[in-house]
Order: C-alpha cells, then structure tokens, then sequence
C-alpha cells in the first residue's frame, strides 16, 4: 500500500489537487476515483504530507544544514538524511522523504 499511497499523493500533486493551507499541504476536491485510494492509503498520504509541511518551514528559513530533516536522525551513510530511515540503492532519500521534498519545494514560494 506503500507505494500505491505515494503515487497517489504524486498523482493529487500533478493535478493541482494539494492546496498550501497554514503552511502544510492539504488534498482538496478529490476526484471519486482517487477517493477510496486516499482513503486506503491514509497513513501513508499523511505521512509524507505531515514531512512536506515541516520541510517546507525549513526551507523558508536560512540555515547552514544543507538537508531538510523531518527529525533529528541518527544518521548512517546508509540512512535518509531527513528522517534516518532506509533508502533504496542509489537513493538519497527514502521515498516519504523524498516525494514530501519535492512537494515543499514546489510549494514554497
């Protein structure tokens, strides 16, 4: 459901369907075929929405940390540097992190 829920909240992205509101991204006029998928896929949707909004309050304000960080990680070579978390190979992020990423940059005047 992982995955479904990540490209599901990719999907509401493309199509203008996440609204900036009080600083955090929120889904708004869900068409009913993604319906039940946002509702089957909840937690992870929250999940990466919950990310984006922290990430997005860090990117507005100046900082040294080149890394946005959802937490503070115990941090590995083989970790999210946002979150500590596994990443698939060749990754910098792992995938709640990084689609919560791309979504503060885009939301992020």
């Amino acid at each position: 459901m992982r995955a479904r829920g990540l490209a599901t909240v990719q999907h509401l992205a493309v199509r203008g369907l996440l609204t900036w509101e009080d600083g955090a991204p929120r889904p708004r006029g869900i068409p009913p075929e993604l319906a039940q998928s946002v509702q089957e896929d909840r937690r992870t949707i929250e999940a990466v929405l919950r990310r984006a909004a922290v990430f997005s309050r860090q990117l507005a304000t100046a900082s040294l940390d080149p890394f946005v960080r959802f937490r503070d990680p115990k941090w590995t070579a083989e970790g999210c540097p946002s979150c500590g978390g596994p990443v698939g190979e060749h990754k910098l992020r792992c995938e709640l992190c990084a689609v919560a990423v791309s979504l503060a940059l885009d939301g992020t005047p």
